[in-house]
Protein backbone atom coordinates (compact mmCIF):
# COMPACT_ATOMS: atom_id res chain seq x y z
CA UNK A 1 0.00 0.00 0.00
CA UNK A 2 1.31 2.99 -0.99
CA UNK A 3 1.06 6.93 -0.06
CA UNK A 4 -0.59 9.43 -2.19
CA UNK A 5 -0.67 13.05 -1.58
CA UNK A 6 -3.93 15.49 -2.32
CA UNK A 7 -3.51 18.98 -3.16
CA UNK A 8 -6.19 22.31 -3.02
CA UNK A 9 -5.32 25.63 -3.48
CA UNK A 10 -7.06 28.49 -1.67
CA UNK A 11 -6.78 32.20 -2.20
CA UNK A 12 -7.31 35.22 0.39
CA UNK A 13 -10.41 37.93 -0.44
CA UNK A 14 -11.20 40.27 2.18
CA UNK A 15 -9.50 38.43 5.00
CA UNK A 16 -10.87 35.18 4.33
CA UNK A 17 -9.74 31.72 2.55
CA UNK A 18 -11.96 31.00 -0.64
CA UNK A 19 -11.32 27.71 -2.17
CA UNK A 20 -10.94 27.53 -5.76
CA UNK A 21 -12.86 25.32 -7.73
CA UNK A 22 -11.25 25.77 -11.23
CA UNK A 23 -7.54 24.54 -10.42
CA UNK A 24 -6.25 20.97 -10.94
CA UNK A 25 -3.04 20.49 -9.19
CA UNK A 26 -3.17 16.68 -10.30
CA UNK A 27 0.13 16.23 -12.61
CA UNK A 28 1.49 16.58 -8.86
CA UNK A 29 -0.62 13.63 -7.54
CA UNK A 30 2.28 11.09 -7.63
CA UNK A 31 3.60 8.58 -5.35
CA UNK A 32 7.26 10.97 -5.63
CA UNK A 33 8.26 9.94 -1.91
CA UNK A 34 11.18 11.63 -2.12
CA UNK A 35 9.53 15.26 -3.05
CA UNK A 36 6.87 14.15 0.15
CA UNK A 37 9.50 13.59 2.70
CA UNK A 38 11.28 17.52 1.82
CA UNK A 39 7.71 18.91 1.77
CA UNK A 40 6.35 17.14 4.99
CA UNK A 41 8.86 14.75 6.46
CA UNK A 42 6.44 11.72 5.23
CA UNK A 43 7.58 8.44 4.07
CA UNK A 44 11.05 9.73 5.50
CA UNK A 45 13.00 7.95 4.77
CA UNK A 46 12.70 6.46 1.41
CA UNK A 47 14.00 3.27 0.80
CA UNK A 48 16.47 2.28 -1.99
CA UNK A 49 17.91 -0.73 -3.50
CA UNK A 50 20.98 0.18 -1.61
CA UNK A 51 19.47 1.44 1.53
CA UNK A 52 17.71 4.20 3.15
CA UNK A 53 18.21 7.81 2.22
CA UNK A 54 16.93 10.31 4.80
CA UNK A 55 16.11 13.52 3.05
CA UNK A 56 15.77 16.99 5.06
CA UNK A 57 12.42 18.35 5.19
CA UNK A 58 11.47 21.88 4.71
CA UNK A 59 9.08 21.36 7.71
CA UNK A 60 6.86 19.17 9.59
CA UNK A 61 3.20 19.30 8.92
CA UNK A 62 1.74 21.97 10.61
CA UNK A 63 -2.52 20.55 10.66
CA UNK A 64 -5.61 21.73 9.36
CA UNK A 65 -5.42 25.56 9.25
CA UNK A 66 -7.93 26.99 11.45
CA UNK A 67 -9.18 29.04 8.84
CA UNK A 68 -9.57 26.91 5.96
CA UNK A 69 -12.29 26.96 3.84
CA UNK A 70 -15.51 25.46 4.66
CA UNK A 71 -15.20 23.88 1.61
CA UNK A 72 -11.60 22.06 2.30
CA UNK A 73 -13.29 20.68 5.49
CA UNK A 74 -16.31 19.30 3.51
CA UNK A 75 -13.52 17.42 1.66
CA UNK A 76 -12.16 16.55 4.57
CA UNK A 77 -15.34 15.06 6.19
CA UNK A 78 -16.65 13.56 2.59
CA UNK A 79 -17.13 9.63 2.55
CA UNK A 80 -13.63 9.43 -0.07
CA UNK A 81 -11.41 10.53 2.91
CA UNK A 82 -13.11 8.75 5.73
CA UNK A 83 -12.53 5.22 4.64
CA UNK A 84 -8.89 5.65 4.16
CA UNK A 85 -7.38 4.01 6.83
CA UNK A 86 -5.83 7.41 7.74
CA UNK A 87 -4.91 11.01 6.89
CA UNK A 88 -1.12 11.27 7.26
CA UNK A 89 -0.06 14.98 7.62
CA UNK A 90 -2.07 18.08 6.97
CA UNK A 91 -0.93 21.66 6.01
CA UNK A 92 -1.47 24.57 4.49
CA UNK A 93 1.66 26.93 3.20
CA UNK A 94 1.79 30.26 1.37
CA UNK A 95 2.87 30.15 -2.13
CA UNK A 96 5.65 31.83 -1.46
CA UNK A 97 7.00 28.52 0.36
CA UNK A 98 6.87 26.71 -3.01
CA UNK A 99 8.17 29.20 -5.60
CA UNK A 100 11.23 26.92 -6.23
CA UNK A 101 8.62 24.57 -7.78
CA UNK A 102 6.87 25.44 -10.84
CA UNK A 103 3.60 26.69 -10.57
CA UNK A 104 3.00 29.87 -12.61
CA UNK A 105 -1.01 29.07 -12.80
CA UNK A 106 -1.43 29.73 -9.36
CA UNK A 107 -0.62 33.37 -9.88
CA UNK A 108 -3.67 33.68 -11.43
CA UNK A 109 -5.06 33.26 -8.52
CA UNK A 110 -3.66 36.52 -6.73
CA UNK A 111 -0.49 37.92 -4.92
CA UNK A 112 1.81 34.92 -3.50
CA UNK A 113 0.77 36.18 -0.03
CA UNK A 114 -3.17 35.73 -0.82
CA UNK A 115 -2.88 32.05 -2.78
CA UNK A 116 -2.13 28.82 -0.25
CA UNK A 117 -1.67 25.30 -1.29
CA UNK A 118 -3.61 23.04 0.84
CA UNK A 119 -2.22 19.44 1.17
CA UNK A 120 -2.79 16.33 2.97
CA UNK A 121 -0.84 12.54 2.48
CA UNK A 122 -3.36 9.16 2.60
Amino acid sequence: MGTDIYFYVEKRENGQWIFVKDIKLDYLNRRNYPFFAILANVRNPVYYEEGPHYYEPISSPKGIPEDASSEYLDILQSERFRIMIGLEAHDGRLLEDFFEIDLPKLLEHGNPENVRILFHFG
